[in-house]
């Protein structure tokens, strides 16, 4: 398609996906044929970029193997800053922002933007996601002995993912909300016997 249309953002797009390969999400993997070319799909969105710097999707997913191959976190951050001034609610390009940022320590905006997400959808997925963060950010506090934050995190999870539970989208979530609320009664148990 690119060689039909060299000045196609859309043809280089499809073809960094393409190419990208396992970097990609599941659902954006369809139909792959070509071999993986991760540095050929880095330049594929680049050009898609410069040929159409509206085309949120690769600045998205440029951010996505900035960050999932630690090319460059600070790169990967500012081509998501630039998807969502674009399109500020953009539910994929939040997510991963909160997730770099979290990864930043940078835990208490990627809360935020975790509850504006929520705002926009309030999935199963995404109340998971934030309970996620509140369990990943108590472990960080609770291993650095600072027991009160962590413990408010743990309690936090807990009872976000008792929402989880109770959901009616929960299918895919279900299992593993349980298995989070037992770990974190546990974690909170243990320093109470203590």
């Amino acid at each position: 398609m690119i060689e039909s249309h060299p000045d196609s953002a859309s043809a280089y797009y499809q073809r960094g996906i393409l190419l990208a390969g396992d970097y990609m999400l599941p659902a954006q993997v369809h139909g792959r044929s070509e071999q993986n070319d991760v540095p050929q799909a880095i330049d594929d969105f680049n050009t898609a970029i410069d040929l159409d710097p509206s085309l949120v999707d690769a600045y998205y997913q440029l951010a996505n193997l900035y960050f999932a191959l630690s090319i460059d976190d600070r790169t990967a951050q500012e081509l998501l800053e630039k998807a969502l001034n674009l399109a500020p609610n953009n539910i994929d390009c939040l997510l991963l922002y909160a997730d770099l940022i979290c990864c930043e320590g940078v835990n208490a905006y990627a809360i935020e933007i975790l509850d504006r997400v929520i705002s926009e959808d309030p999935s199963a997925k995404h109340f998971f996601y934030k309970a996620r963060t509140l369990m990943d950010n108590g472990e960080i506090a609770w291993n650095a002995d600072n027991f009160v934050q962590g413990g408010n995190l743990f309690q936090a999870a807990i009872e976000i993912f008792q929402q989880v539970t109770l959901m009616e989208d929960n299918d895919l979530y279900f299992p593993e909300a349980q298995e989070y609320i037992n770990h974190c009664q546990n974690v909170l148990s243990s320093h109470v016997c203590h």
